[in-house]
């Protein structure tokens, strides 16, 4: 972290292979971070030749947040990736209203307003305490004309232990719950369950084990 006029600036770069060690990637950028604005650029060099281009900004005032990420492939001369972010906070009310776009469904023809993103949502979340929250997704996707929506609650029973219970319009009961059992490890089980029978109703089971070494 590098200081210049009392701002803060963090140049960086790295180089990685693929696990087959015959791709690699170079990674140069520079990151800003002041008071109510950050930014983060950078260009990355493949193996391959192909160069792309990476930004991210992220603006907070008071109440108001806002971010942007970009990604250019400089190579194909293509648009690869363009989200927007923007949220707002009154009391114990939180709304994020965003705007993705997948890396495999980059935007062809900007003349097709269902093509600039791949998905549209808006999440809306009360805070009822420290330990209890509520939380309503609506999710779309432009291209398929299709909207989901996912009503989830949220319980805390410590900073590092706690239990999710979400249905979603499938609809689908998911519970998770996650119970950090010492420093070193924490112990997640989950189950999905089907609340309408078919062909492909399946309930699902999960466990995941974390080591924190």
């Amino acid at each position: 972290m590098t200081e210049i006029s009392g701002e803060k600036f963090n140049f960086y770069s790295s180089f990685g292979w693929a696990r087959d060690f015959h791709n690699y990637n170079f990674k140069l950028g520079v990151a800003t971070v002041f008071k109510e604005f950050n930014t983060d650029n950078r260009i990355r060099i493949t193996s391959e030749r192909n160069a792309a281009l990476y930004h991210k900004t992220s603006i907070k005032h008071n109440d108001v947040r806002f971010g942007f990420i970009g990604v250019i492939d400089l190579t194909k001369q293509l648009l690869l990736k363009k989200d927007l972010l923007f949220g707002y906070r009154f009391k114990q009310w939180d709304v994020i209203l965003k705007a993705e776009q997948d890396f495999k469904k980059p935007t062809g023809d900007f003349s097709k307003p269902k093509e600039w993103f791949s998905s549209l949502s808006l999440t809306t979340t009360y805070t009822h305490n420290s330990k209890q929250k509520y939380s309503v997704l609506l999710q779309a996707d432009p291209a398929q004309q299709k909207l989901a929506a996912v009503g989830l609650f949220e319980y805390k029973h410590t900073d590092k232990s706690f239990t999710k219970i979400s249905v979603d319009s499938a609809p689908t009961l998911t519970v998770l719950i996650k119970n950090t059992i010492s420093h070193l490890w924490s112990l997640s089980l989950g189950v999905q369950v089907p609340l309408v029978s078919g062909k492909d109703a399946k309930t699902k089971f999960g466990a995941q084990v974390d080591l924190n070494i």
